[in-house]
């Protein structure tokens, strides 16, 4: 059985999303973006659609649930149009989802999907990050402060 045309684009662009593709697992291409997202690529047998979705290895700090939450509510992730986040209610997941039509599916549609999707990630990782705490800052505040930003 050949590789469904996808997998051949999709290593084409490993250099231009800037991450390595590994080989496909039971359908799946789980792409590790760095130690807290994980990005798949998946397709059902027979299925007229990939699914790409992200998750959030570790969620549960306060301050990124309000940013995610109110990021959820109108973020520019969340209006890039085929691409739909949500958030599972325990605290411990956040994930942008988004699915492609594979029939007739063309590489400049693959590719444009793609780098929209991991665009879109790269955006909310940002907006999520909360960054270092400055020696001279209150802990607190600093992260009220940011959490608000967000």
């Amino acid at each position: 059985m050949s590789e469904p045309l996808y997998l051949e684009m999709l290593a084409s662009l490993q250099e231009e999303i800037g991450v390595a593709i590994p080989p496909p697992v039971d359908g799946r291409v789980v792409i590790r973006v760095n130690d807290q997202f994980d990005v798949v690529l998946s397709q059902r047998p027979n299925h007229p659609e990939l699914a790409l979705f992200s998750a959030v290895k570790t969620f549960n700090d306060a301050e990124l649930t309000q940013g995610l939450t109110t990021l959820m509510a109108g973020g520019a992730a969340a209006q890039s149009g085929t691409i739909t986040p949500a958030y599972v209610k325990n605290g411990q997941q956040a994930v942008l989802r988004s699915r492609l039509r594979t029939k007739n599916l063309s590489y400049e549609t693959f590719r444009t999907w793609l780098i929209t999707f991991f665009d879109a990630l790269g955006e909310w990782q940002n907006r999520l990050a909360v960054p270092a705490v400055p020696e001279d800052c209150d802990d607190t505040l600093f992260l009220l402060a940011h959490a608000i930003a967000c």
